[in-house]
């Protein structure tokens, strides 16, 4: 069994129609997640992540997993959970999915946050860029030193763009 007290831990499930919504809900809820959370729209990436800082500060969870709802969680999520509470001073962990459309395993979504860096950020909006890609902009800007804050796990996190839709 896996050393994860899932009452600290909040998924936040990023989604805009896709079809896979419940389905990838499903994997957390099957693997033991319990609080789940899907924020559902066609509001921006920054604007959904700015959503998710301030939920993860209001609540009493020390571990928040940030995913898409077009990924579909495996077995290798609890791992990085795992490896993430063993290490306090690592801010970020990803570990591998397998992307369908690249046909290739790369490291992606779904993120392990602390609850401090999500601290940061509900509290300095800034810290979150405008661009193409804002989550590993606002990684690299507070949680410099690579390995000593940012973990990469080599396992197999999830599987990526099963079904992607509306793209």
């Amino acid at each position: 069994m896996t050393d994860i007290n899932f009452n600290k831990v909040m998924v936040v499930n990023f989604a805009v129609e896709e079809r896979t919504v419940e389905l990838s809900n499903y994997c957390f809820m099957k693997l033991g997640f319990k609080n789940i959370v899907t924020l559902q729209g066609a509001d921006g990436f920054r604007d959904k992540f700015l959503k998710f800082a301030k939920i993860a500060v209001d609540s009493d969870c020390d571990c928040f997993i940030r995913s898409d709802a077009d990924r579909l969680v495996f077995e290798g999520i609890l791992d990085l959970v795992s490896q993430f509470y063993k290490n306090e001073k690592i801010m970020c962990a990803e570990g591998l999915c397998f992307d369908y459309f690249m046909n290739r395993y790369r490291g992606a979504t779904p993120h392990v946050f602390s609850r401090k860096i999500l601290e940061m950020l509900n509290e300095d909006n800034e810290l979150m860029p405008n661009s193409q890609k804002p989550e590993s902009h606002f990684v690299a800007k507070v949680a410099p030193g690579g390995s000593e804050k940012f973990l990469s796990l080599k396992d197999i996190t999830n599987l990526h763009e099963y079904e992607q839709y509306p793209s």
